[in-house]
């Protein structure tokens, strides 16, 4: 995957007032990465802090039920993935719109399970340019910490295989294309310093040690 360094650092809008108060936390990663578990840890970790928090996730169901998504995820069946890569970009906006700002606004910690992190990285994959994904995805609020989950294709599918009883959709199926969509990942951490890359075979709890305490550090990702 190649990105300009303008389309990458042209996606993220100037902080405005009305969301200073609030947190915006993502952890990305392919499935199976831990994700989930890292937000539940977070989140618990969070609120006996004293502090409001809601756990959200990208895309959304608005954009995971629709036909053409579901016609390729589940079954390879060949979509215009320009089409998907808007939608997801519009289901990026709405989710913005309608939950992340409105939650930062008032002070809260938003835990966002994906991010446009991850539209790029497999966007790419599928054949999309990655500079087109990010000019899809103009304006969009800068984490305050972004996490990459890192985890082996090889461990990725036995994870996936473990929670899924061996049933995989279309991108879980070939361990090649897992390893091109993790090294996209990659090049992105590798662009923007600021990203947290663990390793995902990390025990859950050494890895929720590393995220507070990069939360703890008094110099955040700058928006």
């Amino acid at each position: 995957m190649e990105i300009s360094e303008a389309a990458y650092w042209g996606m993220w809008r100037l902080k405005k007032a009305a969301i200073q108060n609030g947190n915006l936390v993502v952890i990305s990663g392919f499935d199976g990465a831990g994700k989930t578990t890292q937000i539940e840890l977070l989140a618990k970790s969070l609120t006996t802090s004293g502090e409001n928090v809601i756990s959200t996730r990208q895309p959304t169901d608005w954009y995971r039920s629709h036909p053409q998504l579901r016609a390729y995820i589940e079954e390879g069946q060949a979509v215009d993935q320009q089409f998907l890569a808007l939608l997801a970009a519009a289901d990026r906006r709405k989710h913005i719109v309608e939950v992340i700002d409105p939650n930062m606004t008032a002070g809260s910690w938003v835990l966002c399970d994906r991010y446009v992190f991850s539209s790029l990285a497999f966007f790419a994959e599928r054949g999309v340019d990655a500079d087109i994904v990010a000019r899809f995805n103009l304006d969009i609020p800068r984490p305050s910490l972004a996490v990459l989950l890192d985890v082996p294709p090889n461990i990725t599918v036995d994870r996936i295989n473990h929670r899924d009883g061996g049933v995989r959709k279309f991108e879980e199926q070939d361990a090649a294309r897992i390893g091109r969509i993790r090294n996209n990942f990659l090049r992105l951490a590798a662009l923007d310093p600021e990203v947290l890359v663990i390793d995902g075979r990390n025990e859950p709890a050494s890895i929720h040690k590393i995220i507070m305490d990069r939360l703890n550090k008094p110099k955040q990702m700058a928006s």
